[in-house]
């Protein structure tokens, strides 16, 4: 018997086809080829599948993610300092009103009393103040500081009230009076500091540093000749003093003038019995000449703020008033400082639809989140597309792999012993049985492979069968390899 396995290795060794992998291979023969290992088929795992299909998918939309975050941004403040003015001055008064509209849209406005626009301008530099009226010509004291303005809110006039019998109408009729120009700190007494100058009376009067009720009380006691006033008709130390005895009005002969040397003056008109038509006050039409009072903030604002501060805006001034036109306000025009882009953005488009029908707190949680969604969104049209022709590769790939490994099975046949090659096809075999988890759709694929096997398994008995047909002896019955070995004898 052993030299018939001997015989049998001699007859394999010849049918080898001879090359450079074939030259390095070691060949097992007799007996010991019979009970040699099988290479098994690697299997197949389908977690690591899974992470090939979508891994590359998962890190592209997290990647966008990140790039998509930072573009965000922080959550937009709930509370925001309010720097005003004085109590009895518009300013207060409005920022009043902004803190009663702004806390339906769930934002809390701590409103800061201060001077006037001059001390404004130093809290918003110091970062002591986050949004603050500030009157129209006025510059940031401190240039490192970035300041820009949401935009124009109301006309608040220039009034110089003089003790006369008659209308003055040039600045030249106040030389040597006693004149209240505005404390210290506010807008009032800069601009009438640059108006005195550029009429060249400045250092012909006498000037005080008061300004409201307490130069009002010093006009009626006659401690002050004239005053100097900005603000709106409705303040209550300008509607007295339109209807108090002996005081003019000026009129400004030269206001067109006036305007084109200071970029931050209109003329505006006030129109006879304006104020009061049963008194007919004023007697005649007026042209007045007036700065803008703007909302200012520092460079950085938060972008989600502007659209609800204007919204705000519009509806508290939008009305209009004796001196302004319906929807003239809030307006990018009459401001001394730079429009924030978002502002810019809701003069040309207005208010966004989610600005409009939701809270202040959702609209801007919404269009944070929308900046988000975009790499999801931008990825969903190409992953729909490549989702059922890479689905169908990922299904197919699994059985191209049995292939390959059965082609390179087939290519060792009269190379590798019999029984290690049946031992193979056992394992493709069974891992071709594992497919049948597949979708319906590919189970004609599923049997061709496994009709193939068989096939293979076939053929290999046969060749197994024949060759030992050769060398056994006479009256002896040969099985293939992997059957049961029966011997029968005549």
């Amino acid at each position: 018997m052993k030299d018939r396995w001997e015989q049998l290795g001699q007859v394999r060794k010849k049918a080898r086809k001879p090359s450079k992998d074939a030259a390095a291979e070691e060949i097992v023969e007799g007996p010991a080829a019979a009970v040699s290992s099988p290479r098994p088929e690697p299997v197949f795992k389908e977690k690591s599948e899974f992470w090939a299909f979508f891994g590359p998918g998962l890190v592209i939309t997290l990647l966008g993610f990140i790039l998509a975050y930072s573009f965000v941004g922080p959550p937009p403040p709930k509370r925001l300092r309010f720097a005003s003015g004085s109590t009895w001055g518009a300013y207060n008064k409005y920022a009043q009103r902004y803190k009663e509209v702004l806390a339906k849209q769930g934002l809390q406005i701590e409103v800061i009393e201060t001077k006037g626009s001059s001390e404004n301008l130093e809290l918003l530099c110091t970062g002591k103040a986050d949004i603050a009226f500030v009157q129209g010509g006025l510059g940031a004291p401190d240039p490192k500081v970035e300041l820009e303005a949401l935009g124009s809110v109301y006309y608040e006039p220039l009034w110089v009230f003089v003790r006369s019998k008659t209308i003055p109408r040039e600045l030249d009729e106040v030389k040597g009076m006693r004149m209240a120009i505005g404390p210290i700190g506010s807008g009032t007494r800069a601009i009438a500091i640059e108006i005195l100058q550029d009429a060249g009376v400045k250092d012909q009067i006498k000037t005080f540093d008061v300004g409201g009720e307490q130069a009002e009380q010093m006009f009626i006691a006659g401690q002050l000749d004239a005053l100097f006033l900005v603000g709106t008709p409705t303040i209550p130390v300008i509607s007295r003093m339109l209807t108090a005895p002996d005081v003019q009005l000026m009129q400004f002969a030269r206001a067109a003038a006036m305007e084109r040397r200071h970029q931050f003056l209109s003329m505006v008109p006030l129109y006879a019995g304006v104020i009061d038509m049963s008194l007919d006050i004023p007697p005649n039409d007026v042209q007045l000449l007036a700065p803008a009072a703007t909302l200012v903030v520092r460079k950085g604002f938060h972008q989600a703020l502007p659209a609800v501060i204007l919204a705000a805006a519009r509806e508290i001034h939008g009305s209009g008033s004796i001196i302004s036109e319906h929807n003239e306000f809030p307006s990018p025009q009459y401001c001394s400082f730079p429009i924030v882009q978002e502002a810019r953005h809701f003069y040309q488009y207005g208010t966004s639809f989610m600005y409009r029908h939701l809270s202040f707190r959702w609209a801007s949680a919404l269009d944070r989140m929308a900046i988000l969604l975009l790499p999801f969104v931008g990825l969903l049209v190409p992953i729909i597309r490549l989702l059922p022709p890479v689905y169908n590769w990922t299904m197919k790939r699994k059985i191209y792999r049995r292939y390959r490994a059965l082609q390179r099975l087939e290519a060792r046949i009269l190379v590798d012993p019999v029984e290690q090659l049946l031992g193979e096809l056992d394992v493709m075999d069974e891992g071709a049985r594992g497919l049948a988890s597949m979708p319906a759709s590919y189970s004609a694929e599923i049997y061709d492979l496994r009709s193939n096997l068989d096939r293979v398994r076939v053929r290999l008995r046969r060749l197994d069968v024949d060759a030992k047909s050769k060398f056994a002896p006479s009256g002896e019955t040969v099985k293939a390899a992997g059957q049961p070995s029966e011997v029968a004898k005549e």
